[in-house]
């Protein structure tokens, strides 16, 4: 059996009315209550949504800057490599050559500029295989001047170039590839 309260007291409750402005300022608490948990869940969404879309965008920015490196890179190789051929020939194209060397001198320009602005945006990790990938590049000429041959200067380059691929992979978190062929 349960307890029921004394005549007494169930009289006095009862004869005290709930005041007018009770049952608005308990519905108003709630509604406050229930605005600010809203607003509190739609912007921590909003932040992490946010954040998606930066770190998204910064592994597009990334990608397309070491993509454009390697591609300039590769560029200043094949035409350093033809005007160097062209320099063994005996009757020489002055026209050509002089397209030639512009086009070397464009190449530099631009390996040097992506080279900047990879450091200014890349992690340590990656600043440092994009710089030794552009540094073995623009040094190849002169390393094969010096008279390490040519085949090896370009697997030096390769190697420069897979460690910046796979220095790359690793800061967007995707699994690197295998094997590398070296060689030509």
């Amino acid at each position: 059996m349960t307890p029921s309260p004394s005549p007494a007291i169930a009289e006095v409750v009862a004869a005290i009315p709930a005041p007018w402005w009770g049952v608005p300022v308990v519905a108003g608490s709630f509604l406050l209550v229930g605005a600010l948990l809203g607003f509190l869940f739609n912007r921590s969404n909003e932040d992490r949504k946010a954040k998606r879309e930066a770190d998204i965008r910064w592994h597009r920015d990334i990608r397309v800057l070491v993509a454009e490196l390697l591609k300039v890179g590769d560029d200043h190789w094949d035409v350093s490599r033809r005007l160097m051929r062209r320099d063994a020939n005996p009757h020489p194209e002055e026209d050509l050559d002089r397209a030639l060397s512009e086009e070397i001198v464009r190449a530099l320009n631009v390996l040097r500029m992506k080279k900047v602005e990879i450091s200014l945006i890349a992690p340590e990790t990656l600043d440092m295989k994009a710089m030794s990938y552009a540094n073995l590049v623009l040094s190849a000429d002169d390393t094969i001047e010096q008279g390490l041959p040519e085949d090896e200067v370009y697997d030096l380059i390769l190697m420069g170039k897979y460690a910046l691929i796979d220095a790359l992979r690793a800061e967007l978190k995707i699994e690197p590839k295998r094997k590398r062929p070296v060689g030509r």
